[in-house]
């Protein structure tokens, strides 16, 4: 039995976000308020067996994080059978297949979104996934599959692996439609291949995140897929807490994942409605910080910045320390900066 069987309703969980969604950010989350389950930000499938070593630092987690699910991102079926094993390997709860991103890199190489106009190799692509998890299972190794010994050797010291050896499920994050909603359709399609979950991004491709989710068009299929004992999720545009609540009771859904609204808001889960003093928020913002450094290294610095942005909002003088942080180059100049502010 997969997790999504044992999981409390209504779930309300952290989505993957690129760029956003990483090992310190999740570690905050997960200090600071607790989703139903959180989601790794995306990884290039290929780029796990033929790129660098680096690629797998996106599959970063602590034991903390559980329920976590990795996901993936790609066009390749033989690739996603790989990389099945490595996601189930180093101990990941859930695999999810991205075929919602709407980046026109992503969409040009037949990845996220453009899978929508592409039905049979949306299906090759979960069957395979699928069929990694429970080649896996059956004691299939890395090495049989010839992964190259460095990444071998990264996955055992990294890996967490769970109580028990699972079989870990695999779910969809998707959208509407690619240019016009075709929401009834194209779930018809991924219900084939029974994934364990499928969440749905209230907007098409074209779309992209201009105007409203649509939550009418996301209900509109809800009853046919949960009949199907799959489970439902809704995203896009929620604000807060109580509206998660209310949308997952509303449109009768399993639950909901939660986005932008976590954006420099750790305590998002937490239902808190006070408003976080700057204090507070600088506190945490320098341990996230401090965190990603420690797992990604100072090269990786960079990354943060955005974070600057998100966490310094809603207090006197939150513009002159974005400002001044966007100019810092290190974590050492960024602690200085922000030990005028504590």
């Amino acid at each position: 039995m997969s997790f999504w069987q044992n999981i409390p309703k209504p779930i309300i969980g952290l989505a993957p976000m690129d760029g956003v969604t990483d090992v310190a950010f999740r570690e905050m989350v997960v200090k600071y308020s607790k989703p139903s389950v959180l989601y790794s930000e995306f990884t290039n499938v290929q780029g796990l067996w033929v790129g660098k070593l680096e690629v797998f630092k996106s599959l970063l987690f602590t034991a903390k994080q559980r329920p976590i699910v990795a996901q993936l991102f790609g066009a390749e079926p033989n690739y996603f059978y790989k990389a099945a094993h490595i996601v189930a390997q180093l101990g990941f709860d859930g695999i999810d297949i991205n075929m919602g991103c709407p980046a026109k890199n992503i969409v040009g190489k037949n990845g996220g979104a453009s899978l929508i106009t592409q039905p049979k190799l949306a299906q090759k692509i979960i069957k395979a996934t699928q069929k990694g998890v429970t080649d896996w299972f059956a004691g299939q190794t890395l090495s049989n599959l010839e992964l190259d010994r460095d990444k071998i050797s990264w996955i055992k010291s990294h890996k967490i692996p769970s109580k028990e050896k699972l079989l870990i499920p695999v779910s969809v994050k998707t959208r509407l439609g690619f240019d016009k909603n075709t929401v009834a359709d194209w779930t018809d399609t991924l219900l084939q291949s029974q994934p364990a979950a499928i969440c749905v991004h209230g907007r098409t491709f074209k779309q992209g995140y201009a105007g409203q989710a649509d939550w009418e068009a996301i209900a509109s299929v809800a009853s046919k897929i949960r009949k199907s004992g799959v489970m439902y999720l809704g995203n896009g545009d929620i604000k807060n807490y109580q509206e998660a609540l209310d949308k997952t009771q509303q449109y009768q859904l399993d639950g909901v994942l939660v986005g932008q609204a976590t954006f420099g808001n750790p305590w998002f889960f937490s239902r808190k409605v006070e408003t976080i003093s700057a204090s507070e928020k600088i506190k945490v913002l320098l341990e996230q910080s401090q965190l990603h450094i420690k797992l990604k290294g100072e090269k990786r610095f960079s990354e943060l910045k955005k974070h600057f942005g998100w966490y310094c909002k809603g207090f006197d003088g939150a513009k002159e320390l974005r400002v001044r942080l966007m100019q810092v180059d290190n974590f050492l100049q960024m602690k200085k900066t922000l030990s005028k502010y504590t």
